[in-house]
């Protein structure tokens, strides 16, 4: 079997030389001085744990950063997109003290926490169902930022109406809101 000693040669040579072009690219830690001769002489580069130390802290920040970025994003995108919170922010800009305070420019603000909360109730056989929801959601402008508060009701066969609610400055001045602009 002359050949099958050439051929395992052959093969010794490569894994050799692969392994001296991976450590020619990126140099490798000194060797450890425990080291078993097999190990040393199979040609294998060993294992690197480094990677997976530095790697995991990584991803855990960068998943934090994605978090603390994107967070903002989702009181403007529910603001902008859910048709009931216009009546909102409509009598918002209705009321020139707020213009005062905010800006002209004032809209729902990227920074903040959003929430919303309704119940429901009633008898369907003696005058139907009712029910209400409470909003509060960022506001900001050039002028300043704030928090509103506002609440939406709805009697049994009418639409949804707003009933009100108040602006929570950052500096702490409150604005109150109606229908119809300012109260």
């Amino acid at each position: 079997m002359p050949h099958r000693d050439e051929l395992e040669a052959a093969q010794q040579r490569i894994a050799a030389l692969e392994h001296e072009v991976r450590e020619l690219k990126e140099p490798m830690p000194p060797a450890v001085e425990d080291a078993t001769p097999a190990e040393e002489s199979s040609g294998l580069p060993r294992r690197r744990t480094g990677r997976a130390l530095i790697g995991f802290p990584l991803f855990i920040a960068f998943l934090a950063a994605s978090c603390a970025l994107g967070q903002p994003l989702c009181g403007r995108a529910c603001g902008a997109m859910t048709s009931s919170t216009e009546p909102a922010m409509t009598a918002l800009r209705a009321c020139p003290r707020a213009h005062q305070l905010l800006g002209d420019d004032m809209d729902w603000g990227m920074v903040g926490c959003s929430n919303c909360e309704g119940e429901g109730g009633g008898d369907p056989l003696n005058g139907g169902c009712h029910s209400n929801s409470n909003w509060q959601m960022p506001v900001s402008g050039s002028r300043g930022r704030g928090s509103y508060s506002w609440g939406f009701s709805q009697s049994p066969g009418k639409s949804a109406q707003f009933t009100g609610g108040h602006v929570t400055m950052a500096n702490g001045e409150n604005l109150s809101i109606g229908p119809n602009g300012c109260d």
